[in-house]
């Protein structure tokens, strides 16, 4: 077999076992696998060029929606639409307010910077959704409430989406020069209103053959291949397949709730599905992070310098919109933890890509339609896209790391310690904890139950006993 044959089995399947430590190491320490693939595809690419960059940016047509398709699909069988209309309403409040005030302030800096407003938009939007599977974990991390961990799943799923129609949207316009807000506006509501009722119909559909068909074979199989015939038919007919393939996996994932609301008792949720939904969406997200790292190509300081104003004006919009969106709510003790979470991951870096693979697919496909330098300009505008990306999603995981540690020093200093008195009641853990102790000391008679307590306590707090009045400091017996 030859030897670049071989090169290439070891380095898919090293990316792939690193992407498994990468989630087991993210499960116990919290330090995310998204930087080591990220210095991976870097590596790979700009450093060694062990890949070639060039065709890393030619199958940016195909890899970006491909990847764009597989997150939304996902984020839509994760979507509980019950919880979302009856219980979620400050979470809706959130993620728009949050999605917009980022979008704005990425919009400023850069209309500032280089003067064109809707490249601003674009970049906002692209950057304004964090990452639920980064937030999830870390707010188990740091305490927060189950209120407030339902808060942050809204929320990320609402910026997700926000940043998802703003992308397609301002992409299709910048490439077809149709950029004004009435243009907008209504390709926005044709192009969504079709995908949306057309993803209705198709889940509707696919929810009835799946109560009959599920315990068939490789039927989860089937159904990621008939997502991808979707989403070409939905693009077919000049609507947006990606928005599609979203609202097909709400109604797959929320299959029960939709069967209970219609009075069809026997359509239940596919647990299996989602098991086999998690498998294919570690694959892509291992891959796409190791494919931008090698897309990057930060030639000047300029870039990163770039990213990190980003990342402190989201900082801004965040902690701006979690004070307002928990005014007079339970939520507001857990509004400091809430400011630091701010992780950007795979949803910026699926939509950083997205307009570059878009005009290069739509100029390959109306080579007459593209004028030489219109697509040299916009090509100048958004190919930076992937570097910022790259900086603020490194930074943004770095800050939030970093902010979870302080969160969690800052409790462990202030969190009142108990101490005990010798005579003290002792709660039921202490001292079922004292009698396995004393149990263990009992063949050398060394301690009564009250001593081996006290040992124990000071050994494991290191608490100090409190002097007792009337008694000298080794305290009298």
């Amino acid at each position: 077999m030859a030897s670049e044959t071989l090169v290439s089995f070891t380095i898919l399947g090293g990316i792939l076992v690193i992407g498994f430590l990468g989630e087991m190491l993210f499960k116990k320490y919290k330090i995310s696998p998204v930087l080591i693939l990220l210095a991976i595809g870097y590596m790979l690419g700009p450093l060694t060029g062990m890949v070639d960059i060039d065709l890393l940016r030619e199958l940016q047509s195909l890899i970006g929606p491909l990847a764009l398709m597989i997150l939304l699909f996902d984020s839509g069988t994760r979507m509980n639409l019950r919880k979302l209309i009856s219980e979620s309403a400050r979470g809706v409040a959130m993620g728009l307010l949050v999605g917009i005030l980022s979008i704005a302030l990425v919009a400023a800096l850069w209309t500032y910077l280089f003067g064109n407003v809707i490249v601003g938009v674009l970049l906002g939007a692209i950057l304004a959704g964090t990452t639920g599977a980064m937030v999830n974990p870390v707010s188990d991390g740091i305490g927060l409430k189950e209120e407030t961990k339902h808060f942050q799943s809204i929320e990320s799923a609402i910026t997700d989406v926000l940043g998802v129609v703003l992308v397609i949207t301002l992409t299709s316009g910048l490439i077809s020069g149709a950029l004004d807000i009435g243009s907008i506006v209504s390709g926005v509501v044709n192009q969504f209103s079709t995908a949306a009722f057309l993803g209705v119909v198709a889940g509707a559909i696919w929810m009835l053959v799946g109560t009959q068909m599920r315990e068939l074979k490789f039927f989860h199989m089937l159904t990621f291949a008939v997502t991808l015939l979707f989403y070409v038919a939905v693009e077919s007919v000049g609507a947006s397949g990606a928005i599609g393939v979203l609202v097909f996996g709400i109604m797959l994932g929320n299959m029960a709730e939709i069967g209970r609301a219609t009075g069809l008792t026997t359509i239940t949720n596919d647990e299996e599905m989602l098991k086999f939904q998690d498998e294919i969406s570690f694959m892509v997200r291992t891959f796409f992070f190791v494919f931008l790292g090698a897309l990057v190509s930060i030639a000047s300081m300029d870039m990163v310098f770039l990213g990190v104003g980003i990342i402190i004006l989201l900082y801004v919009a965040r902690k701006v919109s979690v004070q307002i969106a928990t005014m007079g709510s339970d939520l507001r003790a857990d509004a400091h933890k809430m400011e630091i979470l701010i992780p950007r991951g795979f949803g910026s870096a699926v939509l950083a890509t997205y307009p570059m693979g878009i005009l290069i697919q739509y100029a390959a496909d109306h080579p007459e339609a593209m004028d030489p330098k219109t697509y040299a300009e916009i090509t100048a505008q958004i190919s930076g896209f992937s570097d910022i990306a790259f900086v603020v999603i490194v930074g943004s995981i770095i800050v939030t790391t970093f902010g979870a540690l302080q969160v969690v020093r800052e409790e462990a200093l202030h969190k009142p310690k108990i101490v005990y008195e010798k005579g003290a009641d002792l709660d039921k853990v202490v001292v079922a904890k004292v009698q396995r102790e004393k149990q263990k000391r009992a063949a050398r008679k060394e301690s009564s139950t009250e001593d081996v307590a006290m040992e124990m306590l000071e050994e494991d707090s290191g608490a100090a006993k409190e002097k007792t009045p009337g008694k000298e400091e080794g305290g009298a017996k």
